[in-house]
């Protein structure tokens, strides 16, 4: 499908999502914003009410393209880059059952810091788990219903916690540099060190405790 939106980023059975210039053909001093075209018809489109602070954020494998956040979970903070002059645009949450992970931005000290958020359906859990994330592309972490992963910029071990206990546990090796990405399956764990080439480990999961039996 054709577009002029920009570059795509994500893409569902009813909708790809791009970022790119509100302007056509724009090269500097540019403000850019997140577009949507229908695969069916190839039609762009914006969603206004997905901003930080709101409830309603893109789905896009729903033909209304909207979706809202189940409460008290709200839309973060995102993070602003050199190429854009408009206002933060949202980071996305990642959902996996009642959990949800997402990236904030924050000011400290006059300067814009990124952290890791662990949010719950119906509760009031709002866990920050690092602060030292970047505002880099690469996945920096990554989520399943057992366990969240995630990478800090100084590189390292990979860090995560168990869901639901929200017990922390780090992955030693292979160590993660910088430029690293994380991902997760059910059943996978990967990361991408930053030069292509993919490690696989099984997906964590939480220790299970036997019950021992006394005589």
């Amino acid at each position: 499908m054709n577009s002029n939106g920009g570059t795509p980023v994500a893409i569902g059975s009813h909708w790809i999502e791009y970022y790119g210039t509100t302007e056509p053909g724009c090269l500097e001093h540019c403000a850019y914003q997140y577009t949507f075209g229908e695969t069916a018809t190839g039609q762009l489109r914006t969603l206004p009410a997905w901003a930080p602070g709101a409830s309603t954020i893109p789905d896009l494998n729903s033909p209304a393209l909207a979706a809202h956040l189940c409460s008290p979970l709200r839309v973060p903070q995102g993070f602003p880059t050199d190429l854009t002059s408009s206002t933060l645009a949202p980071d996305p949450l990642v959902f996996a059952g009642q959990f949800a992970a997402g990236a904030e931005s924050v000011i400290r000290g006059g300067l814009y810091q990124l952290r890791l958020l662990l949010e719950r359906c119906g509760s009031n859990l709002h866990l920050v788990l690092t602060s030292q994330l970047t505002s880099s592309p690469t996945n920096q972490f990554a989520i399943n219903r057992r366990a969240l992963v995630w990478l800090n910029y100084r590189g390292g071990p990979i860090h995560g916690i168990f869901l639901p206990s929200l017990r922390k546990f780090t992955i030693t090796s292979p160590p993660a540099s910088l430029g690293s990405s994380v991902f997760l399956t059910s059943r996978r764990l990967y990361l991408e060190d930053g030069s292509g080439r993919v490690i696989a480990a099984a997906s964590p999961r939480p220790p299970t405790h036997r019950r021992q039996h006394t005589s």
